[in-house]
């Protein structure tokens, strides 16, 4: 089977594809890409299998500190690891209402207007 694992997370918004080719461009030189969310937790998660034990242990997923725990045993156990840039999840109706706005924006920046 295969020994490297990417993940992206399911209630986010079309993340930029230039992300993704990063997280895959970085992942051939690191053991370990991420990909943050503003409220703590994760939309990409990129590990080599013999990695995947060690970091995700005793880490709670979905907690919102996620990232700052996972940065934490990244640094204690020397693992290389690469952040992709901050992204957004739509959790909240607020969320909605940005992830609404952020859209009519692309859309005026496409068309010109």
């Amino acid at each position: 089977g295969s020994k490297d694992l990417v993940l992206i997370g399911s209630h986010s918004p079309p993340m930029p594809p230039a992300y993704i080719s990063e997280a895959l461009s970085e992942f051939k030189q690191n053991d370990l890409v991420i990909g943050p969310w503003f409220d703590g937790g994760l939309y990409l998660i990129g590990a080599r299998r013999n990695k995947l034990r060690g970091v995700f242990r005793n880490i709670r997923l979905g907690t919102g500190e996620d990232v700052t725990v996972l940065l934490g045993k990244i640094s204690r156990l020397n693992i290389r690891a690469f952040l992709l840039p901050f992204w957004y999840d739509v959790d909240t109706v607020e969320d909605l209402r940005f992830f609404r706005n952020h859209v009519k924006y692309l859309e005026g920046k496409r068309t010109g207007s």
